[in-house]
């Protein structure tokens, strides 16, 4: 019989198979905060949205002694960047998220109800549109000032006699 860390992590890579497996549907891992390091590793590769919930929040009592861990594995949109995790709109959910959690002044349901909305409604749009919605750039922009590197360098260097 295994020890409890090779079955839980022989469960996230079976997780991690059905993410790619079902790539249009919602994924939901609930977890309390009592696994080791490669347990992370693992959860934080598993899902796009991670939120934790605090001990003693009217949703996770304090005779729990460790915090819950939500994650959400969203459905992959179908234009560029294919996935929603990384995405500003994503990152800005999961702030305010983990703002609202930690003060205690709601449970999240209206950003989390926010979030599922949107990663649903993408799938209908244009690619265009998506980007806009995901507030990145749009393909082909040039760089302004603020990006740095070779700017103002030529990209191939002459080389003087």
């Amino acid at each position: 019989m295994g020890s409890p860390p090779v079955v839980a992590d022989v469960c996230l890579e079976e997780c991690l198979k059905a993410v790619h497996k079902r790539r249009d549907a919602f994924h939901v891992f609930v977890l309390p905060r009592l696994f080791t390091p490669a347990w992370t590793r693992l959860f934080h590769k598993l899902c796009d949205f991670v939120a934790v919930i605090p001990v003693g929040s009217p949703h996770w009592p304090s005779a729990m002694h460790e915090p819950l861990w939500i994650g959400l594995s969203l459905p992959f949109i179908r234009h560029h960047p294919w996935a929603l995790r990384g995405t500003p709109l994503l990152v800005e959910l999961a702030r305010e998220l983990r703002e609202v959690l930690s003060t205690g002044q709601g449970d999240g349901g209206s950003i989390l109800h926010k979030l599922l909305r949107t990663s649903r409604r993408l799938t209908g749009l244009s690619k265009r549109v998506a980007r806009g919605v995901l507030r990145l750039p749009r393909e082909g922009t040039v760089p302004d000032e603020s990006t740095r590197g070779l700017q103002g360098q030529p990209v191939v260097q002459t080389r003087q006699a």
